[in-house]
């Protein structure tokens, strides 16, 4: 890169001068911010700094010696040329002047970008050499200037669009510099702007406003004001008017935090303003009317009282002008008046009321009264009571005469009565009776008020029967829960029903299964005797039974005679002679679980309508519920005929074992009787030979005899005919006897055999003869089953127990199969292919001795490593069977 050239030094010093000065110029050329560019007197370019190259894009090797508008400046932004004669930069040499402002460059990828220039002439001595141009871009300045004055331009729009009046004053003489629409209209329009407050607006001044500017201005503090009343003049030349304002003077400060002007803002509140003090005026005269009205109120109280005390004085007499009526036309004319403005009350009165007479006849009587009746009032007025209510007068009669007679009144008599408007209808009244004097004291006539509370006794006669319904529902879940008898069940079901649903009676007819397994059908009644229906068939599944039997609907018909179905089957095409009469007609059937139709509920009611949706819904609940009970008895009674069979098969069983196990055992004690006489030379010797079959022939029977004496033990715990002889057991004793008896088999088929004995006391209180077969058994198994390595009998005593532990290292037993090893006859190995034999009772006998002896047995194994079974037995065994 070529660098910014010097004039020729003329001298050594001055040459190291300039080379330092020249080193400068190159160190403040090149670390420069500003993009320099420096031409010849050809204008063409010479030097670039790099801050020249990162803003052209171009290096100095691609521009030296070329124009620099040809490289840079070529082109406007709108795509037409740019002459290098309008160019102002390349003025500058020619001009031999500077030139200053704002161009577009164009970079080298083509983008066009703004910038700031300085294009000075270079020269040297009087001779202009060149130029030196800085330049920088001014891309950022230029959108911040725009983001300025759009800002400027939105804060101005405001400013003079907002509705409130706004304004500054500037200096210590409050000059007006800015004041919008509202304000300007607020001042009259008054060219006020370039003026101090005081002389555009003094009337402000004689208010003490510029005082306020003033203190605002040296303090820095705010002022606001809410509703002030100020004097403004709408003219220059016209007198001020009254305005309320509320405003603000708020300081402006510059950067440095000096107050350099005061900003008002405010909002013209006057209508508001005289709107609420109108308002509080007009308050306080509604406050004033109010209580005009309050005092003519306590006027038209006392006006009330002396009527209501004449009203009540002309009532008194009335009653003496109807009892001397004939005296006087005067009086006549006054009582019609009365009577015409009581009879007004009384018709518009929601209540009967009435007037009678000494002679029970009606003087007055209002429309309700006349409607209850059914009756127009014209043809009640004038007749007695038996007259109208001819029916129960005489049950009336009584009241009136009383308070006739004594000049008390009857409060809340109620009574039933006829409906004169529902034929065979009746209405609850609620009824009072009072006196009504004459001017004298008299009792003249009787007052009556009645009230209609028929609706209301019906709701709470509707109470009473929910919460019967309900106490009868909850009776009939308890009865039919706790019962299992189907005979009681269909009664208590059928009794519920008939008088849960209004029935005149009821029927439940039901299907049973024999022992035999043969159907046949039984019945209930409920609300008439037996014999009513006894000599009549079983129902068959006409069209009008089928749904019920059929279990496919309940059949509910307010006259089941007009039902399309009825009267259709032979041979009574209807109701055969001597039928209780049915109209209203109810069919519900009962349906188990498993959908089987269990039979049918049928009631029925001689008058017509009686069964209505609500006894539907009973009796299908019922139903419901009669299905769940008759299921359980059925159940109940499958159960127990279940039972019974299976205890009457095991006596036979056990009486079978019995009988065989004793026609076996005799012969068999035979065989082992002479075998012994045999094996001993009684009669005579006998062969080695021989004598090796006999004794075959010996195990071979006593083996026999333990399978027989195991079956008939069995035989008896299954009877639960085995009974516990105690008595003191000496374990060592015992156990020589075990040992002796299971140690040769263990030797025989080349078994390890050892017996371990507690340490401790070696006595119990038990049966030694059952302790001696579970041990016989346990060891007995064990020997059987393993084919190589030990069998072992420990015995310890834990608190009260003495504990046995038979082990061996045997093949184990499954985990499926340890749940069923102390079932009676099942063995793990149960086909015909079994290599080990027995009865398979062993296990089950043993447990079963152990528990009759108050102990447990428990199995612990591992296939392929052996098992152990573990016995408890109490010390003292208990008395009794466990």
């Amino acid at each position: 890169m070529n660098h910014p050239s010097a004039p020729a030094p003329h001298d050594g010093g001055s040459a190291a001068r300039e080379e330092h000065l020249r080193r400068q110029l190159e160190t403040i050329a090149q670390n420069a911010t500003l993009a320099l560019f420096i031409m010849d007197e050809h204008q063409q370019c010479t030097f670039m700094n790099p801050a020249a190259e990162r803003l052209t894009g171009y290096a100095l090797a691609e521009v030296r010696g070329r124009a620099l508008h040809d490289v840079i400046h070529h082109t406007r932004p709108d795509g037409s040329p740019y002459p290098l004669a309008e160019c102002p930069i390349d003025q500058a040499f020619p001009q031999n002047m500077r030139e200053q402002g704002e161009e577009v460059f164009v970079h080298r990828d083509g983008h066009f970008y703004p910038v700031a220039f300085t294009a000075s002439p270079i020269r040297d001595g009087g001779r202009t050499v060149g130029t030196i141009i800085e330049v920088r871009d001014i891309t950022d300045e230029r959108r911040m200037r725009r983001e300025r004055e759009a800002t400027e331009a939105r804060l101005h729009s405001v400013f003079q669009q907002a509705p409130a009046f706004m304004a500054t004053v500037h200096g210590p003489d409050h000059t007006y510099e800015l004041v919008n629409p509202a304000y300007h209209r607020l001042a009259g329009g008054r060219p006020i702007l370039g003026r101090p407050v005081h002389e555009a607006m003094p009337e402000l001044a004689e208010q003490g406003l510029v005082e306020l500017l003033d203190r605002v201005y040296e303090t820095g503090i705010p002022f606001s004001a809410t509703e002030m009343r100020v004097l403004l003049r709408p003219a220059a030349d016209e007198p001020p008017q009254e305005r309320f304002l509320n405003f603000v003077y708020q300081p402006l400060a510059d950067r440095e935090g000096q107050i350099f002007g005061v900003l008002v803002h405010g909002v013209d509140v006057t209508d508001v303003a005289r709107a609420r003090r109108q308002a509080e005026e007009q308050a306080i005269l509604l406050e004033e009317q109010a209580e005009a009205v309050r005092r003519q109120a306590e006027q038209l109280r006392d006006v009330q009282a002396e009527l209501k005390a004449a009203n009540e004085e002309l009532m008194e007499a009335n009653a003496d002008l109807i009892s001397r009526a004939q005296e006087t036309a005067a009086a006549r004319r006054a009582a019609e008046d009365a009577s015409a403005a009581l009879d007004a009350f009384n018709q518009a009165a929601p209540l009967p009321t009435a007037l009678v007479d000494r002679d029970f006849r009606f003087l007055r009587i209002n429309a309700a009264l006349a409607a209850f009746y059914g009756l127009p009032v014209d043809q009640v007025v004038g007749r007695t009571l038996r007259e109208v209510i001819p029916g129960y007068a005489h049950r009336v009669e009584p009241n009136f005469r009383h308070v006739l007679e004594t000049g008390e009144a009857l409060y809340n008599l109620e009574m039933v009565v006829p409906s004169r408007t529902e034929p065979g209808g009746e209405r609850a009244v609620l009824l009072n009776y009072f006196p009504v004097r004459a001017g004298t004291g008299e009792v003249a006539g009787v007052g009556f008020i009645g009230l209609d509370v028929t609706e209301r006794h019906a709701v709470e006669r509707a109470r009473r029967e929910q919460a019967m319904t309900v106490e009868s529902l909850h009776q009939v879940g308890q009865a039919l829960a706790s019962e299992l008898t189907l005979d009681r069940i269909v009664q208590v079901v059928t009794d519920a029903a008939t008088r849960l649903t209004g029935a005149e009676f009821g029927a439940f007819f039901y299907n049973l299964i024999n022992e035999k397994g043969e159907s046949y059908t039984l019945y209930s009644i409920s609300g008439v005797p037996r014999e009513k229906f006894s000599r009549f068939p079983m129902p068959r599944a006409t069209a009008v039974f089928q749904p019920t039997f059929h279990g496919t609907e309940v059949v509910r018909s307010d006259d089941i005679t007009r039902d399309p179905r009825y009267g259709r089957t032979a041979p009574h095409f209807g109701m055969p002679a001597g039928h209780l009469p049915v109209t209203s007609y109810l069919a519900v059937p009962v349906i188990s679980r498993t959908g089987e139709v269990l039979g049918g509920l049928f009631f029925g009611h001689e008058r017509a309508a009686v069964f209505q949706e609500r006894h539907e819904r009973l009796a299908v609940g019922i139903a419901g519920w009669a299905a769940v009970a008759m299921d359980n008895a059925r159940l109940y009674e499958a159960e127990h005929r279940a039972r019974a069979e299976a205890e009457r098969a095991n006596r036979v069983k056990s009486e079978f074992l019995t009988t065989m196990s004793h026609e076996l055992r005799t012969p068999l004690n035979a065989m082992i009787g002479y075998t012994g006489l045999l094996l001993e030379g009684v009669p005579e010797p006998i062969s080695p030979g021989v004598a090796g079959k006999v004794e075959r022939i010996g195990i071979s029977a006593r083996h026999l005899l333990a399978l027989i004496e195991e079956i008939l033990t069995f035989s008896r715990l299954e009877a639960g005919e085995e009974r516990l002889e105690l008595s003191t057991v000496r374990l060592p004793e015992l156990l020589d006897e075990v040992q002796a008896l299971t140690e040769p088999l263990a030797m025989a088929k080349g078994l390890e055999f050892t017996c371990h004995a507690p340490d401790g006391p070696d006595i119990m209180q038990s049966d030694v003869r059952k302790i001696r077969q579970i041990l016989v058994n346990l060891l007995g198994n064990a020997i059987k089953f393993t084919r190589e390595g030990q069998v072992r009998l420990d015995v310890e005593e834990v608190a009260d127990w003495m504990v046995f532990r038979v082990s061996d290292t045997g093949p184990g037993i499954a985990e499926e199969h340890r749940v069923r090893i102390f079932d009676a006859f099942w063995q793990v190995d149960g086909g015909t292919t079994r290599q080990e034999g027995g009865t398979g009772l062993g296990l089950s006998v043993t447990r079963r001795l152990a528990v009759l002896l108050g102990g447990t047995v428990e199995v612990e194994s591992q296939v392929g490593r052996g098992t152990t079974f573990t016995v408890r037995l109490p010390l003292h065994a208990p008395a009794s069977p466990a």
